[in-house]
């Protein structure tokens, strides 16, 4: 998962445990070692890394319930927008800190198509967008969620109550 609104690129790989975050701008990263589930691996990264990404919340099997709480007023906005080449449905979710508006294809295959997430209590309200294409049969290998720190790449580590800590 990649993000960041600047020159560089905030990247977070999880492979067997392993949880890295990279920040190309600057050439740093620092790992830490988690649960092997990606949901616990999610919940450590948050809860004790304090590692937070735009994006996060898609991760989960079941993503409405880390989006919409009790507190959240949910809307359906179009009858149908065009993201990708694809129909979409429009639907906000607004929360007290959050805004969240999902672009869901029409058909067999609801994928997410975008996501746009403003917050509310940052300067500027901050937005940040995603357009998400889809593969369904990528034909990668698992090495590509290794993390292979480039040339000159400098480790900071987390904070010395979770370095080589874990579940």
């Amino acid at each position: 998962m990649s993000g960041f609104d600047g020159v560089g690129t905030k990247e977070f790989y999880f492979h067997d445990g392993e949880l890295t975050v990279f920040e190309s701008e600057n050439n740093f990263y620092a790992r830490a070692d988690g649960p092997k589930d990606i949901e616990e691996a999610m919940e450590y990264a948050l809860d004790e890394l304090d590692v937070e990404m735009p994006m996060m919340d898609m991760i989960y099997r079941d993503a409405s319930i880390h989006l919409i709480g009790k507190e959240h007023v949910i809307r359906y906005l179009t009858n149908k927008a065009r993201v990708g080449g694809k129909d979409c449905h429009q639907i906000a979710i607004r929360g007290p800190e959050i805004d969240v508006q999902i672009w869901v294809e029409e058909g067999d295959q609801p994928f997410p198509r975008k996501i746009m997430i403003t917050s509310k209590w940052e300067g500027g309200s901050p937005r940040f967008t995603a357009n998400m294409l889809w593969d369904t049969d990528p034909g990668f290998s698992a090495d590509v969620f290794e993390f292979k720190a480039p040339d000159g790449a400098v480790d900071v580590g987390f904070a010395d109550a979770v370095r080589g800590g874990g579940k």
